[in-house]
C-alpha cells in the first residue's frame, strides 16, 4: 500500500498514535492528534485530509461528536471510527447520521485497518472525481443555460445571479465550504415560470401586483414544476428536492435528519430566504427593512436570516452611468437594458458576467443600445 493522500489518526493515547505512525510511516502521509479539539485545529490549518480515523472513547469530545464537526469543516474527507463493543450503538447512530464511512471494532489488526484505508481512499478519489464533474461540467453548463435564459426571458431569469450570491453568502457564513449545489438550486428555481402564460409571468414579477385566486394557485406550483424539470438532469436529484421544498413552511433544520436530507433542508431554507429577500428588495425595500420583515416571518429559519443580514449591498456612491461598450464583469444593472428599438435585452438587477458581456456584444451588432445605463460598480 502506497498512498500519497494525507491521513489523520485521532486518539487520546500517545502509544496508539505512535503505533499507527510505525505501521504506516512508509505507506502514507500520516498526521496525528491527541484530541478532537487538536484534530479540528489541524483540519483548519492544513490542506485537506483524505481520511480521518478516530477512536470513539476520548475525553471532552468523543469520536462521533468529533467526526460530526470534522464533516462540517471538511465534507469531502472520509471518516472511520474505531470503537469497542460497548460503543456499538453509538457507532451505528453515527453511521445513520452520515458522519462516518465505516466503523472498525477494537482491537483492529493491521491488515483490516489497511484494507479499510484502501477502501476509504478509493471512496475519497471517487467523490473528488464526481465533485469535479458536477462543479466544473454540470454547474458550468447550468450557468451557461441560466445566462442564455436571462437574455431570452430577462424578466424571469434576471435574478438568478442575485439569488446565487445571497445563497452563497448565507452558506459561507454558515460554515459551508462546498456551496455549488445550493447555488445551482438558486439558478434553476425559476424554471417553472417557463410553463406559465406570458401575461401571468409579467403580472407575477411585477412588484405589489394584485393576483386572482386562480393566478395565485398557478404560481404555487412553480417550485414543484421547477423541481420536476430539474429532475431530468442527471445527478441533480437532491437539488430538485431543495427547490421542491423551498415553499414549504416550518421544515427548517431537522436535527434528526441524516447528512443528505439535512443538506436538502438547509438548501431549501436558504433558497426560500434568498428569494424572499430578493422580492422585498425588488418591491422597493432597502436592505435593512427587507431583513426586518424577514425577521418577522416565523416560517423562515431565523439563524439563516441573521447570516444574510450582514451581506454588503451596493451603495449609492457606487452608482455610475456607463455606455454599453464600457460594461465590465461584476457590474449590476440598476435599470433594464433597452435596445434602440425598445426591446428589453437584460432586466434590472442582472449581474454581468464575462459570458453575458460576450452575448451582449454579439446581440448589439444588430440591435444597437445608444443610451447610457445606470449600474452599481463592483466593490
Amino acid at each position: 500500500m502506497s498512498i500519497p493522500e494525507k491521513i489523520l489518526f485521532v486518539d487520546d493515547e500517545q502509544d496508539i498514535l505512535s503505533s499507527f505512525k510505525r505501521q504506516f510511516r512508509k505507506k502514507a502521509d500520516i498526521s496525528t492528534a491527541l484530541s478532537g479539539k487538536e484534530a479540528l485545529e489541524l483540519i483548519d490549518n492544513e490542506s485537506e485530509f483524505a481520511v480521518i480515523v478516530s477512536d470513539m472513547r476520548m475525553p471532552s469530545m468523543d469520536g462521533a461528536e468529533f467526526l460530526e464537526k470534522a464533516k462540517k469543516k471538511s465534507p469531502n474527507t472520509i471518516r472511520i471510527l474505531l470503537t469497542g463493543q460497548t460503543d456499538l450503538n453509538s457507532a451505528i447512530s453515527a453511521i445513520n447520521q452520515g458522519q462516518i464511512f465505516r466503523f472498525l471494532t477494537k482491537p483492529c489488526s493491521q491488515d483490516i485497518l489497511q484494507e479499510a484505508l484502501k477502501s476509504a481512499i478509493r471512496q475519497y478519489r471517487l467523490l473528488n472525481v464526481e465533485k469535479e464533474l458536477l462543479q466544473k461540467t454540470v454547474k458550468g453548463s447550468i450557468e451557461l443555460l441560466s445566462e442564455i435564459l436571462s437574455i431570452v426571458k430577462p424578466r424571469v431569469f434576471s435574478n438568478f445571479n442575485r439569488i446565487k450570491k445571497y445563497i452563497h453568502y448565507i452558506a459561507s457564513e454558515q460554515g459551508e465550504t462546498d456551496t455549488w449545489d445550493f447555488e445551482v438550486a438558486g439558478m434553476l428555481s425559476s424554471l417553472g415560470y417557463l410553463t406559465l402564460p406570458e401575461d401571468l409571468i409579467e403580472k407575477a414579477l411585477k412588484p405589489n401586483s394584485e393576483l386572482t385566486a386562480s393566478e395565485k394557485l398557478a404560481l404555487q406550483d412553480v417550485p414543484l414544476i421547477s423541481s420536476k424539470l430539474i429532475n431530468h438532469i442527471p445527478r441533480l436529484e437532491n437539488i430538485a428536492e431543495m427547490v421542491r421544498l423551498s415553499d414549504k413552511v416550518n421544515h427548517l433544520i431537522h436535527q434528526d435528519a441524516g447528512a443528505v436530507q439535512g443538506r436538502i433542508y438547509l438548501g431549501a431554507d436558504m433558497l426560500k430566504i434568498a428569494i424572499s429577500f430578493d422580492r422585498l428588495l425588488e418591491s422597493g425595500h432597502n436592505h435593512k427593512s427587507a431583513i426586518d420583515l424577514l425577521r418577522t416571518d416565523d416560517s423562515l429559519h431565523q439563524d439563516l436570516v441573521e447570516k444574510l443580514s450582514s451581506i454588503k449591498m451596493g451603495h449609492e456612491d457606487d452608482v455610475i452611468t456607463v455606455n454599453v461598450d464600457n460594461l465590465l464583469p461584476g457590474m449590476v444593472l440598476l435599470e433594464n437594458m433597452i435596445t434602440d428599438n425598445d426591446s428589453t435585452l437584460l432586466a434590472k438587477g442582472t449581474e454581468l458576467t464575462e459570458d453575458l458581456l460576450v452575448r451582449i456584444k454579439l446581440y448589439t451588432k444588430n440591435q444597437k443600445i445608444s443610451r447610457p445605463i445606470r449600474i452599481i460598480a463592483p466593490g
